[in-house]
C-alpha cells in the first residue's frame, strides 16, 4: 500500500530537492532523511550521516538489476535506524556529539511513531532504479530550467569534478554513454563553470528523460511549476506519495513560499527554504549575463524540449 512506501525525492543538485522534500514533510507524516549518498558530508555537523562508510564516488551508480554491498546500510536508512555507534568514531568536538545524539533521537522517535522515510538525495540520481526496485519507493523527480541550474551553480562557485563520472565504468558505458567523450574532454581540459553546468545538466536530465519514458509510475515535476503556485501544485505530489494534505501542510507550505519572503539568500545560506518561491525560480533572469543565457539555452535546448515548451524554455 502507498502508505507504507518510502519516498525518494531526487533530480539534479540545485533543482529544488531540499525545498520539495521538506515541504512534503510539512504534514508531519514523513521524516526527512538528508542525502545518504553524500560521501563528503561531515557527520554530526552537516546533518545525519546514514552510511557507516563512504560510497566510492559522488553520484554513485548502482545498476538496477544488481546486488549491492551497500544494501544493508541503505535498508537500515529506509527503516530509520540511525547508525549511532559507527558515527561516534567520527566525533571531533562536543558540538558533533550533541548533533549526533539529536539526530539519533529524532530518527528513533520517527520510527517509533510510524513516520514514513523521505530520502532527499540528488546525489542518488543514477541509482534511482535500483533504490525504487529494492525498497519499493515512491519516486519524485525534480526538474529545473537549465539557466536556473547554471545560475545557482555559478553563484555558489561549484565546479564539477568529472572524475566522479569517469571513475564509474558501468555508468560511463551505460547511462552516460552519449556524453562519454565530452566528459573525458572536460576532465582533461577544464571549461568555465557555465560550460560545466551545461554538460552536467544535459547528462543528468538525459537520464531523467530515460526514466520518464520507462517509469510512468514516478512523479516528474518542474521546479518552476511548483514555485509558481505551491499550494495547488504540491497537492498532487502529496496525493501521489500517499501523504495527507492537511492544515499543517498547507500552513507550512504557504509560509515558506509566499511573496513577502526574501527573494534571495546569501550563498552561505544556500539550503534556506523560506523564500519567495516564484522570485527564486526566476532569479537566473537577474543574475546571468545575456551571453551566458544564450550559451545555456543553445547548449541544452534539445534535452530541455522534453520538459519545457518553447515558450517556457525561452521566457526571460
Amino acid at each position: 500500500m502507498t502508505a507504507h512506501h518510502p519516498i525518494l525525492v531526487t533530480g539534479a543538485h540545485r533543482s529544488g530537492t531540499t525545498w520539495a522534500g521538506k515541504m512534503l514533510c510539512a504534514g508531519n507524516e514523513a521524516f526527512y532523511v538528508f542525502e545518504p549518498f553524500d560521501v563528503a558530508k561531515d557527520a554530526g555537523l552537516e546533518g545525519p550521516r546514514w552510511m557507516p562508510r563512504d560510497l566510492p564516488y559522488m553520484f554513485y551508480h548502482i545498476p538496477e538489476n544488481s546486488s549491492s554491498e551497500y544494501e544493508p546500510a541503505l535498508r537500515r536508512t529506509v527503516e530509520l535506524r540511525y547508525p549511532l555507534l559507527p558515527n561516534l568514531a567520527r566525533i571531533r568536538t562536543p558540538r558533533h556529539c550533541g548533533r549526533l545524539c539529536k539526530d539519533w533521537l529524532f530518527s528513533h522517535h520517527a520510527r517509533l511513531t510510524g513516520k514514513r522515510p523521505l530520502l532527499k538525495d540528488p546525489i542518488a540520481l543514477f541509482s534511482v532504479e535500483w533504490l525504487a526496485r529494492t525498497f519499493d519507493m515512491k519516486v519524485v523527480v525534480m526538474i529545473r530550467h537549465p539557466a536556473g541550474f547554471a545560475s545557482s551553480i555559478k553563484r555558489l562557485n561549484w565546479h564539477f569534478n568529472f572524475e566522479n563520472f569517469i571513475g564509474q565504468e558501468a555508468l560511463m558505458d551505460g547511462l552516460l554513454a552519449p556524453y562519454k567523450d565530452q566528459i573525458f574532454e572536460y576532465a582533461r581540459h577544464p571549461r568555465d563553470i557555465i560550460d560545466q553546468a551545461i554538460l552536467v545538466w544535459n547528462a543528468m536530465y538525459s537520464v531523467v528523460r530515460r526514466y520518464q519514458e520507462t517509469h510512468p509510475d514516478w512523479f516528474f515535476v518542474t521546479h518552476e511549476r511548483l514555485s509558481a503556485d505551491p499550494l495547488a501544485e504540491f497537492k498532487p505530489v502529496y496525493d501521489y506519495c500517499g501523504l495527507t494534505w492537511n492544515a499543517s501542510a498547507e500552513t507550512v507550505i504557504a509560509a515558506h513560499t509566499r511573496g513577502g519572503n526574501p527573494r534571495d539568500v546569501a550563498p552561505e545560506n544556500y539550503r534556506a527554504i523560506k523564500r519567495d518561491s516564484q522570485a527564486a525560480a526566476e532569479a537566473w533572469k537577474r543574475r546571468l549575463e545575456e551571453n551566458e543565457v544564450e550559451r545555456i539555452l543553445e547548449g541544452t535546448r534539445e534535452v530541455a524540449s522534453h520538459f519545457y515548451s518553447q515558450e517556457e524554455f525561452d521566457a526571460r
